[in-house]
């Protein structure tokens, strides 16, 4: 479209990544543009251990080559961790807080389980909505606490419990309704205390198990008691460093550690079957196994791998 109108055209980027085919995205519309190809022959991101994955995997499935360029000089760590065994390698491993880590799977069916023992280990992390951490999630885990820590409360963390209930008047004490309180608040007349809220309420939050009276999917309760169980104290959104994502949602992004999971559903490994799918598919992982930095650590799992070459069948 643009070329009709233009005098010069540059194409950017790596059209080995083209893993868009549903939207006519194929390597050979790049590769075959007319015009000059130049390889950028350095990369400052990628170890070359990774590098050389990533490569035999393209020149195993596609009819493409990778190119010869210059890498970082050290090496990743490269580890292959059963999925059984995730719960206790994450538990036992140190962590670098500052680093950041992603979860990369091929559907959202897999991240359902990858979410869960992170919720079980207390790790908050962001990425696919309907699993992850967001700002309003931290607000309502924090004002928990605040309520079980006898702490004061924000006013961000004092609105997520009044949000959950937006029928119900929980304030008492005040002489006011819910909205005139907030009012008041917004006006500088008030300040977000604990003393606002009904007795009866604070007492089921400071229960063994706080989430369970509260009207959450039972997700969200799995989520929310992972990280009371393993006393994480309150999370602030914006420091969160562990991200789930589909290797979709990952592209143009990185992270200083990948875990990259391997599992394929049944109707991939069918797709696989034609040799134009098992290209696409290549280009797929091709983009999940260069999102990182340093390390990263493919997680198998039993008869559903996709097959990567050197790491599993």
């Amino acid at each position: 479209m643009w070329s009709k109108e233009a005098e010069e055209v540059f194409l950017a980027g790596d059209p080995l990544q083209t893993l868009y085919p549903f939207w006519g995205s194929d390597p050979a519309y790049f590769l075959d543009w007319e015009g000059d190809l130049k390889v950028l022959p350095v990369s400052r991101r990628l170890p070359q251990n990774v590098w050389k994955i990533a490569g035999d995997l393209i020149e195993w499935c596609t009819p493409y080559r990778v190119p010869e360029i210059e890498t970082k000089s050290e090496d990743a760590w490269i580890d292959i961790i059963d999925h059984d065994n995730l719960y206790g390698w994450l538990l036992s491993t140190p962590k670098n807080k500052n680093s950041t880590v992603f979860h990369l799977v091929r559907t959202k069916y897999t991240g359902l389980e990858v979410a869960r023992t992170l919720y079980s280990l207390g790790i908050p992390f962001g990425g696919i909505w309907e699993y992850a951490w967001n700002k309003q999630s931290c607000y309502l885990y924090n004002a928990v606490l605040s309520v079980r820590l006898g702490s004061s409360i924000s006013y961000s963390e004092f609105r997520a419990l009044l949000d959950l209930y937006p029928e119900i008047d929980l304030i008492s004490n005040t002489g006011c309704t819910k909205s005139e309180y907030l009012d008041m608040i917004h006006n500088g007349c008030a300040i977000p205390s604990l003393r606002a809220f009904d007795e009866k309420f604070l007492q089921l939050l400071r229960a063994d198990d706080p989430f369970e009276s509260l009207p959450l999917t039972p997700l969200a309760k799995e989520k929310f008691m992972g990280a009371l169980r393993r006393k994480v104290p309150k999370i602030e959104y914006k420091d969160i460093k562990v991200y789930l994502l589909t290797i979709h949602g990952a592209k143009g992004m990185e992270a200083d550690t990948v875990f990259l999971h391997t599992a394929i559903t049944p109707a991939i490994k069918t797709a696989m079957f034609t040799q134009k799918e098992r290209e696409n598919e290549a280009y797929v992982w091709y983009v999940g196994i260069t999102r990182t930095k340093s390390n990263i650590f493919f997680v198998t799992y039993t008869g559903k791998n996709y097959p990567i070459p050197g790491i599993c069948s």
